[in-house]
């Protein structure tokens, strides 16, 4: 006569239980792929290497050291390989870095070899790092705080254009960065040596409305793109720029319009942008500016 042997006896689900035993397993899965630049892994593969954020990270910093040779640990966590950085070196789990004498890493041969096949991806995360006289800058999200420090930069910029102090007032009140802008825009900070050098911010209007006798069209609008004085004309702005189109690619914006002063009109024509149209600029008698337009198509 058939029969069956009971294995073990079914019991109840418990959801609390459950979601109690695999809490731990979520959280670190989930940062880990907080920790990512993108996603580096084709599904279905094998015989290659994971891109874990670790290793993502020793990526950026090998990619930073064979563009600019000899660094140290604080310049990069300055440039913004993040705090894991003094781990990676330290621990040097792929043999990639060799210390200096002067306390400071280069690559070894071993790493020059191994980092071919992340060729790609080791452009994609260092692009923006790096300026013309090699010079290692960050661009990362502005924080809410630092809306007084992104003003001054504003000022400063401003004031470099050489207006009249009326005018020069007015685009200050105008630009003034505050906490509330920073949360409803998109924005991103560049900076030096862990020092604030330049910022750039877009913001989507919902619809098209008029501010000041002037048509401000649905979609995208860049509205501010500023780089201290001081760093300008040794790549910071380019940087931005490529970093604010990638941005912008990356969240399926496709196009960007932008009320700029007519001064800075050839760095946007090299960079570019479109001159759309060039009108008076409202409450200054004899001051212009020109509508851009900056396309990811």
């Amino acid at each position: 006569v058939p029969y069956a042997v009971i294995a073990m006896e079914p019991k109840p689900f418990h959801e609390n239980l459950s979601i109690g035993r695999n809490k731990n397993k979520k959280k670190k899965t989930l940062q880990e792929i907080e920790k990512r630049h993108g996603d580096h892994n084709v599904g279905g593969s094998n015989r290659t290497q994971i891109v874990t954020a670790y290793r993502e990270n020793a990526l950026r910093i090998a990619g930073l050291m064979e563009s600019v040779g000899c660094i140290t640990r604080k310049e990069l966590v300055d440039a913004g390989c993040g705090p894991k950085t003094y781990y990676i070196l330290k621990n040097n789990y792929y043999k990639w870095f060799q210390k200096n004498p002067d306390d400071s890493y280069q690559l070894t041969k071993r790493a020059l070899e191994e980092m071919e096949p992340y060729r790609d991806l080791i452009n994609t995360l260092i692009f923006e790092h790096i300026t013309k006289d090699n010079r290692i800058i960050c661009l990362r999200k502005s924080k809410i705080g630092e809306h007084q420090i992104l003003s001054e930069i504003t000022r400063k910029a401003i004031e470099n254009l050489g207006y009249p102090d009326e005018y020069t007032k007015l685009l200050e009140k105008k630009f003034n960065v505050t906490r509330e802008y920073i949360r409803a825009s998109t924005s991103y900070t560049v900076e030096i040596k862990g020092q604030p050098a330049g910022f750039w911010s877009i913001t989507e209007n919902k619809k098209d409305r008029w501010e000041n006798d002037i048509l401000v069209q649905k979609g995208y609008w860049l509205d501010h793109f500023f780089v201290q004085p001081e760093y300008r004309n040794i790549g910071v702005g380019s940087r931005m720029f490529s970093h604010l189109k990638s941005i912008a690619a990356q969240n399926g914006v496709d196009r960007i319009l932008s009320y700029i002063d007519p001064q800075v009109q050839g760095f946007f024509d090299y960079m570019g942008a479109t001159l759309l149209e060039t009108l008076k600029q409202p409450g200054i008698s004899g001051q212009m500016m020109n509508l851009i337009e900056i396309s990811n198509t």
